[in-house]
């Protein structure tokens, strides 16, 4: 906040990365609070390796950094900036979002960019778009769904057994290629890593390799999770919206075999789960279980 308490508002920019002479050149931007067209001058601003997408903050004339995001495709850029807002509250369940020209307007990009972005973010279910009317921030899944997300501890519990668990990693991250599509955000974007290995009556069954969006769960990694898992904490503070299951079986990362204290050659099954909350993908994580430990099973739907 300025000094002489006045509302700063904030835009977004899209800047081209030049190395010669450790600068880059704002090529357009757009204010998203109330003084949207408000025009600014090219600035040069010292450039940082890997840096090529910033968020700006503005006060009338003055330009300073606040925030660096890492690089990735222009449409993911796009995504990213609509989900941004959708996270902060600033675009609500059947709000409309900005059009096609709108964007191209503000960010300064093509339409074809700005199309893909949309049509992807429809496919995902974060928008709704009506031909010849607009496009809507898709309305949330009732929380009464039929998914069945279970607490590991729960789980053990449940049965009359002892639950402990190891905590293996707990850190911070950047998206690669695959991370970076999952979580429909730039290359290189920050993430949680948290890797743990839960115990049945001291019997390894489960090596959990999580991934976490920084953006619904940021004090993610200041939590303990000796006790609770990270699935009680996130169901705390991102409510499951949907989530996706994939089920395979294989062999496990020689890490993940040791951890799980399998025999050499001994194959495992896999649950890849990504969860959605607030219309953004919250996490990834895969379940790694020893197949001759653990098994699936449940009543047909």
């Amino acid at each position: 906040m300025p000094e002489d308490g006045s509302k700063m508002s904030f835009i977004s920019v899209h800047i081209k990365h030049e190395n010669v002479g450790s600068t880059f050149f704002i090529l357009g931007g757009a204010l998203s609070g109330p003084e949207a067209g408000f025009r600014f001058d090219v600035r040069h601003i010292p450039v940082y390796d890997g840096i090529n997408s910033m968020d700006l903050s503005i006060q009338e004339s003055n330009l300073m950094v606040v925030r660096s995001i890492s690089a990735g495709p222009l449409y993911e850029q796009v995504k990213a900036y609509v989900l941004d807002r959708v996270i902060k509250g600033e675009l609500g369940v059947n709000d409309r979002v900005p059009s096609e020209n709108e964007l191209v307007r503000m960010l300064g990009i093509s339409r074809m960019t700005v199309n893909r972005a949309l049509n992807d973010l429809a496919a995902e279910g974060v928008v709704v778009r009506l031909p010849g009317v607009g496009t809507f921030v898709a309305p949330s899944l009732p929380q009464s769904h039929p998914l069945h997300i279970h607490n590991i501890a729960e789980e053990i519990r449940a049965r009359g057994n002892e639950h402990t668990s190891c905590l293996m990693d707990n850190r911070q991250v950047t998206a690669d290629m695959e991370n970076a599509r999952e979580f429909h955000i730039p290359l290189r974007s920050r993430l949680f890593s948290t890797q743990i290995v839960h115990f049945e009556n001291a019997v390894a069954i489960q090596y959990e390799d999580r991934l976490v969006n920084p953006m619904v769960a940021p004090d993610y990694l200041d939590q303990d999770f000796s006790e609770h898992p990270p699935h009680d904490y996130l169901m705390q503070v991102a409510p499951l919206q949907r989530a996706e299951h994939v089920l395979q079986a294989g062999f496990p990362p020689e890490a993940v075999r040791e951890a799980l204290q399998m025999a050499q050659g001994e194959p495992c099954l896999v649950l890849r789960r990504r969860t959605w909350s607030s219309n953004a993908v919250a996490s990834c994580a895969k379940l790694y279980y020893p197949a001759s430990r653990y098994e699936f099973a449940g009543p047909a739907s």
